[in-house]
């Protein structure tokens, strides 16, 4: 019996490559430092793809690049005139193979239009804050916070008949950059703002990673890591007009 593999897209808030320490290896950056210990680790595990480059400046740019190869028609696609049309895209394709599709994004419900353009691409199901439904773990200013976000994803692909596409759109990389108070002090502070922030979303990673293990899809689940963009620089490597937006794709 040949048993379809479910798949876990991973879309990272700014996460630009340069974060991330093992797809830095390679590149001679003087005093380079590391942010992500568990994306690095499991890394090793995985197949990395260290050419790859952001499409816009905006997550709302960046979705339909990555769901559907849609660039921006210098206005983001949901927002164009051709967002009516029927599409192909990685949610039809799994459609059509009976899989379960799913859309995870924490902000308010309708946010940069990614309910709108997840019911274009076809997504059988959302679910952002208003499903979550615990104010008491809203950041302030963009959603809720990763690492309970995620252990919300886990527990409702629990619930999900394989094989399914489930697709996350993380949030808590990202300006004002800030992290929960109770993690004061935890993660490297670095040398820009962005670093502590991109350290709490790898330890958010970890706990899914850590709580979906003993699930039962975990075994046969492919797990795609991307991100929208990239976000403050620090290296001069990273200031070079093409490096601004270079993306992870693992």
């Amino acid at each position: 019996i040949i048993r379809r593999p479910n798949v876990v897209l991973i879309v990272l808030e700014s996460f630009g490559r340069e974060y991330i320490g093992s797809f830095n290896k390679h590149r001679k950056i003087i005093n380079y430092e590391s942010y992500t210990p568990f994306l690095d680790s499991i890394s090793n595990h995985s197949l990395i793809f260290t050419n790859a480059f952001a499409n816009g400046r905006q997550s709302i740019e960046a979705l339909p690049s990555i769901m559907a190869s849609l660039p921006s028609f210098k206005v983001p696609f949901t927002s164009s005139p051709y967002s009516n049309q029927d599409v192909q895209s990685l949610v039809s394709v799994f459609n059509e193979l009976n899989y379960s599709t799913s859309f995870f994004h924490g902000a308010p419900n309708g946010s940069m239009g990614f309910l709108g353009l997840s019911n274009i691409l076809g997504f059988n199901n959302y679910f952002g804050k208003n499903e979550f439904n615990n104010n008491s773990l809203y950041d302030g200013y963009w959603g809720i916070w990763d690492e309970p976000f995620l252990q919300f994803m886990k527990s409702e692909i629990d619930e999900k008949k394989p094989p399914f596409l489930s697709t996350v759109f993380t949030i808590s990389s990202h300006e004002p950059y800030v992290i929960p108070s109770k993690y004061d002090g935890k993660f490297k502070k670095g040398s820009i703002d962005m670093h502590q922030c991109v350290g709490y979303t790898d330890y958010a990673l970890k706990r899914f990673f850590n709580e979906s293990k003993n699930s039962d899809w975990f075994e046969n689940t492919v797990f795609i890591f991307t991100a929208d963009h990239g976000n403050q620089s620090y290296y001069p490597y990273y200031e070079k007009i093409i490096n601004r937006f270079a993306s992870p794709i693992m």
